[in-house]
């Protein structure tokens, strides 16, 4: 079984969490750094779940792959926003 939508709803979680953070943040630097880490991350996750859907309609495994490999960099870089 592929782990796809458990992965990108982690990712997802990360993404909340770091726009929460970076909402807090009071450096114009620092928040647009964060921002920037951020909208990487909503982007990749975005990818994933494409990437999910085209396996399942085509029953096909390779975009199962990439939608894990993206949703798991999208939750890094979430994560680095603190």
């Amino acid at each position: 079984a592929f782990t796809c939508p458990t992965l990108i709803k982690a990712a997802n979680e990360s993404v909340a969490k770091a726009e929460s953070a970076a909402a807090k943040m009071t450096g114009e630097r620092e928040k647009g750094r964060a921002m920037g880490i951020i909208d990487v991350a909503k982007d990749l996750s975005k990818q994933a779940a494409a990437d999910h859907k085209e396996a399942v309609d085509k029953k096909i495994a390779e975009p199962h792959y990439r939608a894990e490999a993206k949703a798991k960099a999208a939750q890094a870089l979430a994560d680095m926003v603190k």
